[in-house]
C-alpha cells in the first residue's frame, strides 16, 4: 500500500520534475519538498528564500521575512518557482525545461545547498561584500532607515533583517514589479509602512490612483505624464522615503506585456468543476497554463481577460484523484502568452 501512494505522489509531479543522478551535500535539504509537505527544512527553505526580494515567499504575515513558517503551500511553491528560474541554468536547463515548477527535486535542492552554503555561513564579513547573514540583524539594527534602505537595494542585507530591524514607524520602499512601463500600466510597489493614505511619486508628479492590500505593497497606475526616468518615492504620515529611495522607473513606449493573474474561481474545486481565471494581458489564442498537475496548451480567450478549463484538462489530475493518500492539494499555475510567463501565479484547491 505504501509503495502504492508514493507512486501516485510521484505520478502527480511527473509533468513538473526530471530525477536525475545529480548529487549534493547532506545539509539543510535532504529530501525532496513540495505543496503539503512540513519540517524545519522548510521552514529554512523560506528563510533562504526570503534573503532575497526576488524570490520571497510573501511580503506580509505568514511565510514572510521574520515570519517563517514550516508549511510548504502555494506561496512557497511559487517562490521556488521563482528560484529555479533564476538559477536555470543549474535547475532547469539540466532537467530540458524553461520555467518554474515549484517543486523541490534533486536539482533544486544541489543549488540550495550551494546557496545556503554561502547564506547561513558563520564567516566574519569584510567591507566590501557587507555583513554575513549571521550578522545582519545586528548589522540592520545599527543603520539608520536611510543606509538600510540602499543596502536592501544593494543586496549587502536579505530581507529578512531588515524586517528584523524595522520599527513600528518606518516607511520603507523594496522594491519596483517592473522599471520600465508606459502611462496606464499596473506597478507594484512593496515596502514597510504603506498604509492606504499614501502617495506614490514619480519625480514631482504625483499618482492619485493608488490602492493597497496590506502594509507592505502598494498597486498604482501610472499616471499620464511625459516618457522619462523618475525617482519613486512615497509619503505618508510616517514621513517620506524621498532622498532615502533608490529606486528609478523609465516611463516611455515600452512596457513589460506580461500578463497578470487577477482572480481564480472557484478557489475550491472538485474533478468535475471548470476553473475561471481573469487577468490582464491574455493573447485571443494560444494561452499555455503552466501548472503543478502539468500543463494545458493552447487555451482561448475571447475578451483577452478570461480564460477557463477543466480540472480534468490538467494531465496529472487523475494521479491526485486516484491517490488513496491525498485527499487535498493546492494547484499552482502560471499563465504563458507570446509575451512571456505571467508577472505573478494564481492557485486552487483541488479537493475529492
Amino acid at each position: 500500500m505504501a509503495k502504492r501512494a508514493r507512486f501516485n505522489i510521484l505520478i502527480i509531479i511527473a509533468a513538473c520534475v526530471v530525477f536525475t543522478g545529480t548529487t549534493y551535500a547532506s545539509g539543510i535539504f535532504a529530501r525532496n519538498l513540495s505543496i503539503g509537505m512540513s519540517g524545519a527544512d522548510v521552514e529554512k527553505l523560506q528563510q533562504l528564500l526570503n534573503s532575497d526580494p526576488t524570490t520571497a515567499v510573501s511580503s506580509y504575515g505568514p511565510g514572510s521575512a521574520g515570519a517563517e513558517t514550516d508549511y510548504f503551500g502555494a506561496k512557497t511553491a511559487a517562490a521556488v518557482a521563482k528560484f529555479q528560474e533564476k538559477y536555470a541554468r543549474d535547475i532547469l536547463t539540466p532537467a530540458r525545461l524553461s520555467y518554474g515548477t515549484g517543486y523541490v527535486g534533486p536539482l533544486t535542492r544541489a543549488k540550495l545547498e550551494t546557496v545556503a552554503a554561502k547564506l547561513f555561513q558563520p564567516t566574519v564579513s569584510t567591507a566590501s561584500s557587507g555583513p554575513a547573514v549571521p550578522e545582519a540583524t545586528a548589522y540592520a539594527e545599527a543603520q539608520d532607515v536611510s543606509t538600510l534602505q540602499k543596502s536592501l537595494a544593494r543586496g549587502v542585507i536579505p530581507q529578512w533583517a531588515a524586517f528584523a530591524a524595522l520599527h513600528a514607524d518606518d516607511l520603507l520602499i523594496f522594491g519596483l514589479s517592473n522599471d520600465k512601463v508606459k502611462p496606464g500600466d499596473i506597478l507594484v510597489v512593496s515596502g514597510f509602512g504603506l498604509d492606504p493614505d499614501t502617495t506614490i511619486h514619480f519625480g514631482n508628479k504625483v499618482s492619485t490612483s493608488v490602492s493597497t492590500s496590506s502594509g507592505n505593497e502598494l498597486i498604482v497606475k501610472i499616471p499620464s505624464i511625459p516618457y522619462g526616468v523618475y525617482d519613486v518615492w512615497v509619503s505618508n504620515t510616517r514621513g517620506t522615503t524621498l532622498g532615502k529611495t533608490p529606486f528609478k522607473i523609465t516611463i516611455g513606449a515600452v512596457t513589460d506585456n506580461r500578463p497578470m493573474i487577477f482572480s481564480v474561481s472557484p478557489t475550491h474545486a472538485t474533478r468535475d468543476d471548470e476553473v475561471t481565471v481573469t487577468a490582464k494581458g491574455l493573447d485571443a489564442s494560444g494561452n499555455n497554463i503552466y501548472s503543478s498537475l502539468g500543463i494545458i496548451k493552447s487555451i482561448s480567450s475571447s475578451d483577452g481577460k478570461t480564460i477557463r478549463f477543466k480540472v480534468t484538462d490538467l494531465p496529472n489530475a487523475y494521479g491526485f484523484f486516484n491517490s488513496p493518500s491525498l485527499n487535498k492539494f493546492t494547484v499552482t499555475f502560471g499563465i504563458r502568452t507570446g509575451d512571456g510567463l505571467s508577472v505573478n501565479y494564481g492557485y486552487f484547491i483541488i479537493s475529492k
